[in-house]
């Protein structure tokens, strides 16, 4: 069957960016391919399986990355960028893609970072201002962990997490950064997460994150096509790379607790925590499954019941915080603890970069941020093929780059001036000796 024959939707991203293309598919859980063609004839494609994106070509240079998924998100993000001219035509039931290995990925994080590159502000603007006054909630099955969102997004969000609002009253009563906030609700009423009064179940949250691509029938390119012919897949290599060897927190209480190593003593959180060791270690294993899915909801709740006095240890603990961390859910009075638990887990484990990473984001939440970028960098040179750390990294440069580019010059002496001192950051060193 020729690829014309199987077309079923054509369009310009000009006029649907390739953020709300992938909602749309998200929702119909549809299964098939998406072409793009440039104005310069370049071509490219997404394979999609229930409106997950599981294969993706493009023109762009991507690096070597450890995971397949990232590999998939990074040519998506790519292909956001493609705007204008560009027309995509959609292709149900066929995978143009058939040499590519799939890969699963998170739809509801890719919609996210696709949403920094796929949106124009005057076409964000519009779409808040067909929301006007209407108010905003939280739907009750709202899943905020599936987005991967970070530290600073879940603080823009924490307004209306508190109470209903309207997307005016939010904006207009925030002095941050109000289009990161626009984004935030553009995405997330998108997607459902956000209810606006129809009560409509949210997309993105029966798991399709978890499942894998079914193979699906390919499509030869049609001759009477212009538009749309054949996309060349990536060369494969020709010997396939060693699986990434990962220990992870489970192996690591196992190989402790076999060797005889004292435990520190614990707090029981949660209810009905595991009565053996098999139990304790198979829900911190997923857990840790979870957290690298970005469900940090759920991950939390495994690894809070994992925490068994009699099989514990600190690492344990540094892996609660971080999730905590992610969740938005450290207290004021879990500070002290969560940093005595991340440096004594580093203390105990000096090489095992995950610790490093989880105490880099509970020291980042509590505002060390320098202490934190040090934590990632450290990452980056144990494990260089961490991506999370080295966009950290890369993302405090670029927000450091752009305090010295505003506070240069005369703008800048006369915001220094006007603005009041800020609060001295939390020392990190006045209870716990960093290592």
């Amino acid at each position: 069957m020729g690829a014309t024959a199987a077309l079923q939707t054509i369009g310009k991203l000009g006029q649907t960016p390739l953020v709300e293309v992938l909602a749309t598919m998200l929702a119909q859980r549809a299964t098939g391919s998406i072409v793009f063609r440039e104005p310069s004839g370049r071509k490219s494609a997404l394979y999609l399986y229930l409106g997950t994106v599981a294969k993706a070509h493009t023109p762009a240079l991507v690096l070597e990355l450890p995971h397949p998924g990232e590999v998939v998100c990074q040519h998506v993000e790519w292909a956001a960028e493609l705007v204008g001219t560009t027309l995509f035509g959609y292709y149900p039931d066929v995978d143009v893609l058939p040499d590519v290995s799939p890969a699963p990925t998170n739809p509801l994080a890719l919609i996210w970072r696709c949403s920094q590159r796929s949106v124009h502000p005057t076409r964000l603007a519009r779409y808040l201002e067909r929301l006007g006054d209407r108010r905003l909630a939280f739907h009750p099955h709202a899943r905020l962990d599936l987005f991967a969102l970070g530290w600073d997004d879940l603080a823009l969000l924490e307004p209306l997490r508190r109470a209903p609002s309207s997307a005016t009253a939010l904006v207009a009563g925030h002095g941050g950064d109000v289009p990161r906030l626009q984004r935030l609700i553009y995405v997330l009423v998108l997607c459902r997460h956000l209810d606006v009064g129809d009560g409509r179940e949210p997309y993105g949250v029966t798991g399709q994150s978890l499942m894998m691509p079914a193979p699906s029938r390919s499509a030869p390119a049609d001759p009477d096509d212009t538009v749309f012919r054949e996309v060349t897949p990536p060369p494969r290599a020709s010997t396939p790379r060693p699986p990434r060897k990962e220990s992870g927190l489970a192996h690591r209480a196992m190989h402790q607790i076999r060797s005889g190593a004292p435990t520190q003593p614990a707090i029981v959180v949660g209810s009905s925590p595991p009565t053996s060791r098999e139990s304790a270690d198979e829900s911190l294993a997923r857990a840790e499954i979870l957290a690298k899915r970005g469900e940090f909801e759920r991950a939390l709740e495994l690894a809070e019941r994992s925490r068994d006095g009699r099989f514990d240890f600190a690492a344990r603990h540094a892996f609660v915080a971080y999730l905590r961390v992610r969740c938005g859910r450290l207290g004021a009075a879990q500070i002290d603890r969560a940093i005595e638990d991340c440096h004594r887990a580093v203390r105990e484990l000096p090489d095992a970069p995950e610790l490093r990473y989880y105490r880099g984001w509970v020291l980042k939440a509590v505002g060390c941020e320098v202490d934190a970028m040090r934590d990632f960098a450290d990452v980056v040179r144990q494990d260089p093929k961490n991506i999370d750390a080295a966009r950290e990294l890369h993302l405090y440069r670029r927000r450091c780059e752009r305090e010295r580019t505003s506070n240069s010059g005369l703008v800048g002496m006369l915001k220094r001036s006007l603005s009041p001192k800020p609060a001295p950051a939390r020392r990190t060193s006045s209870r716990v000796p960093r290592r």
